[in-house]
């Protein structure tokens, strides 16, 4: 006899009504983030009899009359009682199809949206050079003339590797017409000041101020460079805080938490991409670049957050940049906010 393999269920209660990934620990990782200690406690598992699933469906498979007919048919006599009612002797034969295939998984692993994917370089690199594709060449042109091309390979090396950074700057200057010279002469100018300044977190930080205004979620962020550091800050207004449904202490918490995960040999990924549904980091890296590249101050576009309790917040995002040699500045504020919806299950083949 076949019967379906026991599942394992090691989730709490609270990981498992959030459809999120759990440990054996207990309290657990998530809920000591969320600071739910006093929740997390093992969900009850209904204790069901084992069914024989080979036995079940052999027993219920139709004569092919009745198959075709697509109605019960409930004996295992042949002829079964609806052929002989209705004079179908002869025709009433054993279906013919083959026996189902009992190892055939039915249920697909999901993926949730709540905790994103780590950036590794390749990726991150694959992201912004498709970005970096939407640019003219007169536009990569007067990008790369400016004083604003040093500073993204900086903010890039946070997430690139040397070599990375190098590869991407050669196809740039491949895309246009340059000089050998002046090739040599930028690229020696950007890589000098690549490997002399190694951006690391030092700091993030979040606390609620006043903005100016105050009825709308408004999120500041913001990356200061000091020397050979970087540190990144994170401002929100009582409206915003209660967006995410996040206390200081746990937002700060979370993104130090990511910061950490994320971090690759010497370099970090920004830690208030956590912030953020995966779907929406192609838009944040356009936002990111096109403030750069072409010195554009506002970007109006729909966005997903992710709440403290996994659920997703789609709302209409105002961003605002101010970037100076070293400061960056962005100003998200939210409008047309939705309501707060559970999950979307992806489901990988």
């Amino acid at each position: 006899n076949t019967r379906r393999p026991e599942r394992v269920k090691i989730a709490c209660s609270l990981c498992s009504a959030a459809k999120l990934r759990c440990d054996r620990n207990r309290p657990c990782s998530r809920c000591e983030l969320r600071g739910t200690i006093d929740q997390c406690e093992d969900r009850q598992i209904c204790q069901k009899a084992p069914r024989d699933w080979a036995r079940r469906l052999k027993d219920v498979r139709a004569c092919s009359s009745c198959h075709k007919a697509k109605v019960a048919c409930k004996s295992d006599e042949r002829p079964c009682p609806r052929c002989i009612r209705l004079g179908l002797d002869a025709s009433c034969q054993p279906d013919a199809r083959p026996p189902p295939d009992l190892g055939f998984q039915t249920s697909l692993p999901i993926v949730s949206s709540f905790e994103p994917p780590l950036m590794e370089p390749n990726s991150f690199k694959l992201l912004v050079l498709t970005c970096f594709r939407r640019y003219t060449n007169d536009q990569l042109m007067q990008f790369v003339s400016s004083h604003r091309s040093a500073y993204l390979w900086q903010i890039l090396s946070c997430s690139l590797t040397p070599r990375d950074i190098l590869d991407l700057m050669t196809w740039l200057f491949d895309n246009f017409s340059v000089k050998k010279t002046e090739v040599d002469r930028i690229a020696f100018l950007h890589a000098d000041r690549l490997f002399n300044v190694v951006p690391v977190f030092i700091r993030v930080c979040m606390t609620p101020i006043a903005f100016t205004n105050q009825t709308e979620p408004t999120f500041q962020f913001l990356m200061d460079r000091s020397g050979c550091t970087y540190q990144y800050s994170l401002l929100l207004n009582p409206p915003a805080v209660a967006v995410l449904d996040y206390s200081c202490e746990q937002l700060n918490q979370l993104l130090h938490y990511f910061s950490n995960v994320w971090q690759l040999d010497s370099m970090g990924s920004n830690p208030f991409w956590s912030l953020f549904q995966h779907s929406s980091w192609a838009e944040l890296t356009c936002v990111f670049l096109d403030s750069i590249i072409l010195a554009q101050t506002t970007s109006t576009f729909r966005i997903n957050l992710v709440r403290r309790d996994g659920y997703i917040i789609n709302a209409t995002s105002v961003w605002n940049t101010c970037i100076n040699d070293n400061i960056q500045l962005l100003t998200m504020t939210l409008t047309d906010v939705q309501s707060p919806v559970p999950n979307q299950l992806i489901f990988r083949s």
